[in-house]
This record gives C-alpha cells, sequence and structure tokens, in this order.
C-alpha cells in the first residue's frame, strides 16, 4: 500500500510541475511574442522595404509524454500581397535574431543557375537545399530555409556564411571524370559550413525525371549494387566537405537482364 501512495504522489507531483511548467510556459510564451511582434515587422521592414502582414504567431519546441517544451523561439506566418511566408525570432537572449524564408526559392535558384552555367549542353535541373542550420523551421509543405542576409542576386558566399548547402544535379550523357571541372562547387560553397553535390549523369532527359521523382531510385547510393540504378544512370560523382578524394563509378545497365530482376 505505501508502494502505491508513494507512486500515486509522485506522478501527482510530476502532474502538479507539468501544469506549472505549462503556465509559466505560456506567460513566456506570451511575452516573447509581445516583445519581437513589433522587431519581426521593422526587421522584415528593413530588410525588404515592406511591412508583412502578420496571420499567426506562436510558440516553437517540442512535444513530449509531459507536454509542450518552449525553445523560447517564436514562428511568424507572414503576407506580402498574395505571397506567404515564415519568420522566425529567437528569443533565448536578450538580443533578438531574426531569419525569414522570403527570398529562399530566389537563394536556391542563383546556386541552380550557377551549377547550370558549368554544363549548360547537358543540364537537366538540380534539386538544391540550403539554410539547413538549427534556426531553420519548417512547417507541412512549407520546407523552404530561412536566411538573416539579403541577397542582392549576386553575392550567394554571404548569404549562405555559416549554413551548409547540397544539391542533386542530373545531367545528361556527362563525362564527370575531370575533376577539376568540379572547383567551381567550392567556390560556391566557400563559405558554408558544409556542403554535399551529387552530380548524376543519367542516360536520357526522361531517365533523369525518372531517378528524380522517383523517391527509392533517388536515394540509392552507389548503384554497384543496385542494377535498376544502372538502367536510369551511367555513372555520377560526389563532391562535399568529408570526401577530399571524390568518387566517379561507372555503371554499366545490361538491358538483357529481365524487369522483374531489376527491379528487386
Amino acid at each position: 500500500m505505501r508502494g502505491r501512495i508513494a507512486v500515486s504522489a509522485c506522478i501527482l507531483s510530476l502532474l502538479t510541475l507539468c501544469a506549472c511548467d505549462s503556465r509559466e510556459q505560456k506567460e513566456q510564451t506570451r511575452q516573447n511574442i509581445s516583445s519581437s511582434t513589433p522587431e519581426i515587422v521593422s526587421y522584415i521592414k528593413d530588410k525588404y522595404g515592406f511591412e508583412p502582414e502578420i496571420s499567426d504567431s506562436y510558440s516553437d519546441g517540442n512535444t513530449g509524454i509531459f507536454g509542450f517544451s518552449s525553445n523560447n523561439c517564436v514562428i511568424y506566418k507572414l503576407k506580402h500581397g498574395d505571397e506567404e511566408f515564415m519568420a522566425y525570432a529567437d528569443c533565448r537572449s536578450d538580443v533578438h535574431k531574426f531569419r525569414d524564408n522570403y527570398q529562399s526559392d530566389d537563394i536556391k535558384k542563383a546556386v541552380a543557375d550557377r551549377i547550370e552555367k558549368e554544363f549548360p549542353e547537358s543540364f537537366v535541373s538540380a534539386s538544391v537545399g540550403c539554410g539547413e542550420t538549427a534556426e531553420t523551421y519548417h512547417e507541412g509543405d512549407d520546407t523552404r530555409p530561412m536566411f538573416d542576409v539579403y541577397f542582392d542576386g549576386s553575392d550567394l558566399s554571404e548569404v549562405l556564411a555559416g549554413d551548409t548547402l547540397y544539391a542533386d544535379v542530373f545531367l545528361v550523357s556527362e563525362d564527370l571524370s575531370d575533376v577539376e571541372r568540379f572547383d567551381f562547387v567550392k567556390d560556391i560553397a566557400k563559405s558554408c559550413e558544409s556542403y554535399n553535390f551529387r552530380f548524376i549523369s543519367c542516360r536520357s532527359e526522361e531517365s533523369a525525371e525518372r531517378i528524380r521523382t522517383d523517391r527509392e531510385l533517388h536515394l540509392l547510393q552507389k548503384g554497384a549494387s543496385y542494377p535498376q540504378f544502372a538502367q536510369y544512370v551511367d555513372s555520377f560523382r560526389v563532391i562535399s566537405t568529408n570526401e577530399d578524394s571524390c568518387i566517379y563509378d561507372e555503371l554499366v545497365y545490361d538491358p538483357s537482364v529481365p524487369e522483374d530482376v531489376l527491379m528487386q
């Protein structure tokens, strides 16, 4: 009986503590939103020259078995005309820090355009990810990374400083054997904390589209053990922070192998 009473008392204590924490967190969230709301408006106005409309704001954090735990950061959903975007206010110190994803698509396109410049004859597309830091917030389908520096359309190194950068680049029948052709990657990513580029030479534009859109095929790495990968790709190269020596594989596809074997 004493054991049950002790356990019950412990549970009651935890529930009481969680309730107190919840009240304290709600008050802290209220204070964070109250103080950062005028600041986020000023931040956007100073950065882009327009005053955003705030459609929603709430605390960021994690939900566990004892409820929601705030990290003292506020998420803002903003609008400018017909365009919706998000901003992030870090309230963990007296001086708040802000990031937003208003220019995210423009920044990723600038990276893709730089890659296409190096492979104008065979370039199909590039799936680019950037700005993926601990302070980047994603919600639902809005996976656009956030940045704190204004992008003027020319200086990628400034806006990408300290972030990560990665890309899957889809080419057609491209010779990837010359390592010097890829020096431009280090130029793009010179200010990044880390980077990872996969150059995938496909057998046709149709193959490139299949690899790009088929998640299972897209995630395959070295193709020697995956004949279904070699059906669409003849070679690829990885350029990354952790790869001083680049990877280059010739993938051999045997069309005489039955399709049901290829897909195993």
